[in-house]
């Protein structure tokens, strides 16, 4: 792949990496506020319900969100994918490049595994079901993205 085609490779484990520890991270701060605010007498019944009722969209937003950010950004990665003109000649260095590309993929899974499991984020890590599946399979899902764009990107030279 082309130097903007690995870009977009590394803009995608990026992006998911970032917004699943995020999302995590955010989570447990808001189950931490929330319950907080249910033990508070001082805070009205209204607004504890509030709080309460908001917990599972912003656990399922998080969840989704980074489903969301792969799916489209692999999409575009394919559109970009399509519009590159590439010669078999860089065959060798794309290789070198996708596998470069899975071993970082392999680094955020093992990162994402290692923050999920701590102890003060274990509890709500294991709340979540989409997010670890997501991370957990990230290099298998690098790796068939990459398979993809190389057929994209070099069965286009062909035509």
């Amino acid at each position: 792949m082309n130097k903007k085609g690995q870009a977009v490779g590394i803009m995608v484990l990026v992006s998911v990496f970032l917004f699943a520890i995020t999302g995590l991270i955010m989570y447990h701060l808001f189950t931490e506020i929330n319950t907080s605010m249910q033990a508070d007498d001082s805070i009205s019944d209204r607004s504890k319900g509030i709080m309460s009722s908001n917990v599972e969209p912003i656990k399922n937003w998080t969840e989704g969100s980074v489903l969301l950010i792969f799916g489209f950004m692999s999409f575009a990665a394919l559109v970009l994918a399509g519009m590159v003109i590439i010669r078999p000649l860089f065959l060798g260095l794309s290789l070198f490049l996708i596998i470069l590309e899975i071993i970082v993929a392999r680094y955020f899974s093992d990162i994402y595994t290692r923050v999920a499991e701590s102890s003060s984020l274990a509890a709500t890590s294991a709340t979540f079901t989409i997010t670890p599946f997501v991370m957990d399979k990230l290099p298998w899902l690098t790796f068939i993205l990459a398979i993809i764009l190389g057929v994209v990107m070099y069965g286009r030279s062909r035509l």
